[in-house]
């Protein structure tokens, strides 16, 4: 198999982080979770205050050449704001890579990091703001990159679909391990990250879409994250003509 690259590009509460759990159980498959964030901005600081340097750096780390003929990179896409406008953009992200974005209905995604509690920094709610998606997407289109993007809900729904699907339009095949994992071990980041990971470090798989907690959800109002909701809307309707379609 040629070595495939994968970029998971996500929003906070997007469910990516159980996307991820599902390619760690390939061992054909080597996993980063938020480099950036992790190992160069690890208090969460500014966006703006990662040198440029700190970004060359990681790119040649995920470039190296690995044993592992998949390297599935997690990273949240508001880490990467400040070069968006950026000339040298695709300096600043992996060549001939697959590009997915996953992406949850605002108002579940947004809902959820308003109560994720004792977080290492204030809440910022320009963190689940999706408006770069499209600008990201725009300018992978135009360079001729390959994208796809992935609906959270369809995920929770129909993982099994999804993931088959996805395979393919990666290139790689599908793996019956990728539904199942154990329960995170107690020094994993997912522990010591618990505010929030903590749901995924005590799952064993794919959590069950609750179409309660749904209608909740929809029926949510918080005038704190109004604004924030609306531009998210936005931006989620303009993008589900990317959505797969599943037979």
């Amino acid at each position: 198999m040629a070595n495939t690259r994968i970029y998971l590009w996500s929003h906070p509460r997007s469910l990516s982080t159980v996307f991820l759990r599902s390619f760690e159980q390939r061992d054909d498959t080597k996993t980063f979770l938020e480099p950036l964030l992790m190992n160069y901005n690890p208090n969460m600081g500014p966006v703006k205050d990662i040198p440029t340097s700190h970004f060359m750096d990681l790119k040649k780390q995920l470039e190296l050449q690995d044993t592992h003929p998949i390297t599935f990179v997690n990273e949240h896409l508001f880490v990467f704001e400040t070069f968006l406008d950026n000339d040298n953009f695709h300096d600043f992200v992996m060549k001939d890579a697959v590009h997915t974005f996953i992406i949850r209905e605002p108002q579940e995604s947004v809902l959820s990091y308003s109560k994720v509690k004792h977080a290492p920094t204030p809440f910022r709610p320009e963190e689940v703001l999706i408006e770069n998606y499209s600008v990201l997407v725009n300018k992978l289109q135009s360079n001729g990159s390959k994208i796809i993007i992935i609906n959270a809900t369809e995920l929770l729904k129909n993982p099994t679909q999804v993931l088959i699907k996805y395979c393919a339009d990666c290139g790689i095949p599908f793996l019956e391990t990728m539904m199942n994992w154990k329960v995170a071990e107690e020094d994993s980041v997912y522990r010591t990250n618990s505010d929030w990971f903590g749901v995924v470090a005590d799952s064993t798989g794919f959590i069950k879409f609750d179409e309660q907690k749904a209608l909740e959800a929809a029926n949510w109002q918080n005038i704190k994250f109004t604004n924030v909701l609306q531009r998210n809307k936005v931006v989620f309707r303009d993008l589900q003509k990317w959505f797969p379609t599943y037979s």
